[in-house]
């Protein structure tokens, strides 16, 4: 799985997956602080300038493919055009493999 550094920063930087107790009230302690914390980053200070739904609007975007082919274009998930092209991933995050077989007349994959 591909990361980008914002997680990684908040996983391995931050600590927010090693907890000091298990308990719901300091995990919850945990996460908010850690946080709170990322937020006064640069990178969170840009996150919070650019807006959390359009920067969540680009991170959706950013799996997208556009496919030109003379006058014509097209703009396919990266998961949806492998399947088309008959490269099943291991796994599918946005969509579901029997779907677009359906959408496009394919014939449904062979799970894996």
């Amino acid at each position: 799985m591909i990361e980008n550094c914002v997680f990684r920063e908040l996983k391995q930087g931050w600590h927010l997956t090693n907890f000091p107790k298990k308990t719901d009230d300091v995990i919850r302690g945990h996460i908010f602080l850690t946080l709170t914390n990322a937020y006064r980053t640069d990178v969170g200070q840009d996150v919070v300038q650019a807006g959390i739904r359009r920067q969540h609007l680009t991170w959706l975007e950013i799996n997208k493919v556009l496919i030109v082919a003379g006058d014509y274009y097209a703009i396919f998930d990266l998961e949806e055009l492998l399947i088309i092209f008959n490269c099943r991933p291991e796994y599918c995050w946005r969509v579901d493999p029997p779907d677009v077989c359906q959408l496009y007349d394919l014939r449904v994959p062979v799970p894996l």
